[in-house]
């Protein structure tokens, strides 16, 4: 009877050390199973983040280009007023002709004399 008893009770004992063994194992489970989603959030995280890098990057490359067109249209187009100015101060010192400066750059056909240094305004006629 007594080892009777005694084997029911070391099977209990090897019930709850089976227990508490199987509950360890799954806790272990669990926190492998919990650092792998941390390690795939944090590593869609960084993915996220290079995107939107990559994405300014090519933001600030595209309003480069775009600064650097601009500047080149502006630097021809004062290269344009430019040559314009001087074939007209060229026209007029040749011609001896002083005209409106802005009729000539404005390409209007109506020129304007300029009398001793004053300019006439045609909208004053």
């Amino acid at each position: 009877e007594k080892a009777g008893l005694i084997h029911i009770q070391r099977a209990k004992e090897m019930q709850v050390k089976m227990l508490y063994a199987e509950l360890d194992k799954e806790d272990k489970n669990q926190n492998v199973q919990r650092i792998r989603r941390v390690e795939e959030f944090k590593r869609l995280q960084t993915l996220q983040k290079i995107q939107e890098d990559d994405d300014r990057s090519e933001r600030i490359k595209d309003e480069k280009a775009y600064v650097r067109e601009q500047q080149k249209t502006s630097a021809h187009e004062a290269f344009i007023r430019k040559q314009r100015v001087k074939e007209a101060m060229n026209e007029m010192r040749v011609t001896n002709k002083f005209v409106n400066i802005e009729s000539i750059l404005g390409g209007d056909k109506k020129k304007t004399r300029v009398d001793k240094g004053e300019e006439k305004d045609p909208a004053s006629h």
